[in-house]
């Protein structure tokens, strides 16, 4: 790869030559031992879809604190915005 591949890493010319490079090395890997097995290059796994795990963890994340509020008013009533509106108009 080019510097100017890693400079623009979003670019298709990046992709491009980054899968070639993947190529590349599995060949290189492919000639240096031929072993009759398989080998495989690790990468990311971009199959995996972690969308859902995320949509559960800001969901708690959003409900909690909502939860904690309202159980705030509930516990301690006479801490409420009303009376800190009419406690504020007395002065």
């Amino acid at each position: 790869m080019n510097l100017i591949h890693l400079r623009y890493g979003n670019s298709l010319l990046a992709a491009l030559a980054r899968i070639r490079c993947r190529h590349d090395r599995f060949q290189r890997l492919l000639k240096d031992k031929p072993t009759g097995r398989t080998i495989e290059n690790r990468a990311v796994a971009t199959a995996r879809d972690y969308r859902h795990v995320y949509l559960i963890k800001l969901a708690v994340s959003s409900v909690l604190p909502c939860i904690t509020v309202l159980l705030s008013f509930v516990i301690f009533p006479e801490i409420s915005f009303t009376s800190l509106g009419a406690r504020w108009r007395r002065r």
